[in-house]
């Protein structure tokens, strides 16, 4: 079983696609990536495998997956099956900074692995009407007749307001809403300053917290720790400059924001099972 970081790069101004993806009966390939996610299984079976659980899969089921939390898929023995993976960034949905209902948009997303069920049955009622407005999505990303993507911004928006109601991300999910809203502050500057040496401390004061109550905050809302969210934005950076640059390894992780070449090293390798220097090879390979 691999692990790696799965990038894609979206567009400015339109931050949403749709992607087409064959799973085959191979080890699971567990990643995360700088995206959300909906998942629909447009064929074949197989199993769905997060963090904290393992679902199986078939044709019409959909999954929701964050940006931070592991997973990967595989098919049936002797099978493979597909999926239409519809992805896009926090700010297709989020317009104004300032309005606590844009951001209510993303509470599917700001969930709990040890709690979420990341399973949306195809043949269930709620699923049948997602399939039938997720379907409507990827056609008009298909078509991008006149007009598309303002159409894709609405019902996305739909489908999302469908699944707070599904999840019933009412008044409990508002406390999860004002301690996003509480830290995106600190989170913004952690994403336009993660090549520096951003402390806990330093985050800490933007969202006026002290380093206790921001640690503990930080990990209740994101499910991941400072310095590990910290170390993701470097390595998010790191494999986009090893992919687009001529720069040298130890320049790249030095612009990146690593200060030590060897655990750079060690991270990458951990994550992708080959080094910086193997994997910008296989990018080249024909």
């Amino acid at each position: 079983m691999s692990l790696f970081f799965w990038r894609y790069d979206l567009p400015a101004g339109f931050e949403f696609d749709c992607v087409d993806y064959i799973v085959d009966e191979s080890d699971v390939d567990m990643h995360w990536h700088n995206y959300y996610q909906l998942a629909v299984c447009t064929g074949g079976t197989g199993e769905f495998v997060f963090e904290k659980e393992t679902y199986p899969y078939a044709e019409g089921d959909i999954f929701i997956v964050d940006n931070m939390e592991k997973h990967g898929a595989f098919a049936h023995p002797s099978t493979t099956a597909s999926f239409t993976f519809l992805i896009f960034y926090p700010q297709f949905v989020v317009h104004n900074a300032d309005q606590k209902f844009d951001y209510e948009y993303l509470l599917p997303f700001l969930y709990n692995p040890e709690e979420f069920c990341n399973k949306i049955n195809g043949d269930s009622q709620i699923g049948q009407r997602l399939n039938g407005m997720l379907s409507d999505i990827i056609e008009e990303n298909r078509r991008r007749r006149p007009g598309y993507r303002h159409l894709i911004s609405a019902k996305l928006r739909v489908v999302l307001a469908e699944l707070i109601g599904y999840y019933n991300l009412g008044e409990a999910a508002s406390t999860v809403m004002d301690r996003f809203m509480k830290l995106r502050p600190a989170i913004e500057y952690m994403e336009q300053h993660f090549t520096e040496n951003v402390t806990l401390d330093e985050a800490a004061r933007i969202v006026f917290l002290s380093a206790s109550r921001f640690r503990h905050l930080f990990q209740e809302t994101m499910h991941v720790g400072f310095k590990e969210y910290l170390i993701s934005l470097r390595y998010q950076a790191a494999k986009k400059l090893l992919a687009d640059t001529g720069m040298t390894i130890s320049e790249i992780a030095a612009q990146a924001g690593f200060s030590n070449l060897y655990s750079f090293y060690k991270l990458f390798e951990r994550h992708e099972k080959m080094t910086p220097n193997e994997y910008r090879r296989k990018l080249m390979e024909p």
